[in-house]
């Protein structure tokens, strides 16, 4: 018996929201948030963070990286949270190695809750566009989903 040919299958009608092979819902619930990244292409997952110290709160944006190791931010966002330092050392980067320093900060992604994490100190930042590079060291803590065809992130915490 011979069977017809199935064209193969386009992401073009695909319905928002719906997994591309299996037809079920990305995984949203209680304690997710769908971020929208309209410049995907050109800056990346950029994300709306929340840096808290000292009593003192900063609404941020931060690029999620998954080749990064550690979280970092610059010194002109650390120094007006007045972090607390814990350490200090070398750091490498794509660009080669930097001085800072180690601080501790509670980092919460959107409305997602807030975790306290050790965050490298740069004093110049090589970068643009957004304010602190989210790193393994976070994202080891939660679900993310990339959904690059609708330009969005999944994440779960």
């Amino acid at each position: 018996m011979c069977r017809r040919p199935v064209p193969p299958k386009t992401h073009r009608g695909r319905r928002r929201g719906i997994r591309p092979r299996t037809g079920r819902p990305l995984p949203v619930s209680a304690a997710s948030i769908v971020v929208d990244c309209p410049d995907l292409a050109r800056l990346g997952p950029i994300v709306p963070i929340r840096l808290r110290s000292a009593g003192l709160t900063s609404p941020l944006r931060g690029l999620i990286d998954t080749g990064a190791t550690r979280t970092v931010l610059g010194e002109a966002v650390a120094a007006p949270l007045r972090l607390p330092r814990v350490g200090a050392g070398r750091l490498t980067t794509a660009g080669g190695d930097v001085h800072g320093w180690i601080g501790l900060v509670a980092l919460g992604i959107g409305a997602l809750p807030a975790h306290v994490i050790r965050v490298a100190v740069i004093q110049e930042v090589p970068w643009s566009g957004f304010d602190v590079l989210i790193g393994r060291d976070v994202l080891s803590k939660l679900r993310v989903v990339f959904d690059g065809l609708e330009r969005r992130l999944v994440i779960t915490g």
